[in-house]
């Protein structure tokens, strides 16, 4: 059964049968923690579809590498793909490297960096309407949370890559969704650019999540949703 503390829009996501099988990236969001209330997270998703979501305490990082490392490989094994993990760099943690490491055979998993604090992706791209990220997102963090808030919003006619599914049996999905629902969207006073905040404590679930689609955050999937001063879900 679906939370019912969620909003209409996120439990509406939530469903039996995959948008896009044969995608062909299955993309890892890996957002790491080192012990205290923080835990790591992990989201892999192939396309639209998110396949997997786990928490574990943090503390041991080459544990944490190998378990995102075998997660990443055994997800959709059948079906083949071409495997990335985008991982929170924010505090200069080699993932990449620890990655390399738990690969026993060919280099398999591409490791691509992300910091939260950043400048947005692509800054001169257009986003939508033909403004740029960099006119629009005060930092890379906003940009990833509002790029899966238009998949959330996509309606069920539009292109099946464009929008967002979650199985009904994800673990943890009533606490997936509590996260998801967390985040809230504003205008920056002084520069209008789009900011977000996402509370505490982290929400570790829902920034592994925008990892996960951080490989289409940068263009908004030819976004065409009206800008607003405040938004939630």
């Amino acid at each position: 059964m679906t939370p019912s503390g969620a909003p209409d829009r996120l439990r509406a996501c939530v469903a039996d049968g995959r948008l896009t099988p044969d995608h062909r990236y299955i993309d890892a969001g890996f957002d790491l923690a080192f012990g205290g209330a923080d835990r790591c997270a992990l989201v892999i998703r192939r396309g639209a579809d998110v396949l997997h979501a786990e928490r574990w305490p943090g503390g041991d990082f080459e544990a944490s590498c190998r378990r995102v490392y075998r997660r990443l490989m055994a997800a959709d094994a059948e079906r083949g793909g071409l495997r990335r993990c985008w991982y929170d760099a924010t505090g200069g943690h080699p993932v990449g490297e620890a990655l390399a490491r738990a690969d026993e055979g060919p280099n398999n998993v591409e490791a691509l960096p992300v910091v939260f604090g950043e400048r947005p992706a692509g800054p001169e791209m257009p986003f939508e309407h033909g403004v740029s990220n960099a006119a629009i997102f005060s930092r890379r963090n906003a940009q990833l949370a509002w790029a899966v808030r238009l998949r959330v919003l996509r309606p069920e006619d539009a292109p099946s890559d464009h929008r967002l599914r979650l199985p009904p049996d994800l673990p943890e999905l009533a606490e997936f969704l509590r996260q998801c629902a967390r985040p809230r969207w504003s205008e920056h006073r002084s520069s209008g650019r789009i900011e977000v905040e996402k509370g505490q404590p982290s929400p570790d679930l829902f920034d592994a999540l925008t990892l996960a689609y951080a490989a289409d955050s940068a263009y908004g999937l030819l976004a065409a949703q009206p800008l607003e001063p405040r938004w939630t879900w």
